[in-house]
């Protein structure tokens, strides 16, 4: 979509043409919006569109780079992991730089979709370019990873919780036969 913008403008033209197609989706993300003009219009530059059938799979991670992707619903409706999604939602952990804590499980299409999304690399990026916005993005990025890396331990200690008392079961069942001379009670 944006090779036509892009062969038959100005870079000055395509680059405000990209920011205006994908004005609406940026909206929609709640940390872009502490962004300024100039961050999200070079965003905006290496923002793809993406489109997919009914019953499709919508990847998080590039199945070529292996990068994560923020994608944007802007189209149809889709679900992941149990959650529907419609027109605005999105998801991808292009903010985390670890691997551990990123959720990188991907959407699927209900109806047609089309999807609004980039890389964390072209995140970096811009990122780089604009020190400002990146200071809000990074301080997003930090309170992100906060929070998930408390759920990540918290479901780490349920099962580790839950190894220990099956452990604990078999060591009762065992110390439980053994008193009974190798048969347990039944």
């Amino acid at each position: 979509m944006f090779q036509l913008v892009d062969e038959h403008l100005s870079e000055g033209l395509s680059m405000e043409m990209r920011y205006h197609m994908s004005q609406r989706a940026f909206r929609t993300v709640w940390w872009l919006r502490a962004c300024d003009r100039h961050f999200l219009q070079a965003l905006a530059f290496h923002v793809e569109r993406e489109a997919f059938a009914p019953g499709e799979r919508i990847a998080s991670v590039d199945p070529m780079t292996g990068d994560v992707r923020l994608c944007i619903l802007e189209e149809g409706t889709a679900a992941r992991t149990g959650t529907l999604l419609t027109s605005g939602s999105f998801w991808g952990d292009v903010l985390l730089s670890s691997k551990l804590l990123r959720d990188t499980r991907s959407a699927r299409s209900l109806t047609y979709a089309e999807i609004v999304l980039f890389d964390r690399q072209a995140l970096l990026q811009v990122m780089s370019e604009h020190p400002e916005s990146a200071k809000a993005v990074r301080a997003v990025a930090l309170r992100i990873a906060f929070r998930r890396s408390i759920r990540v331990t918290a479901m780490f200690a349920r099962l580790h919780a839950h190894k220990a008392a099956a452990c604990a079961d078999d060591s009762t069942a065992t110390a439980v036969g053994d008193a009974w001379g190798g048969h347990a009670p039944g």
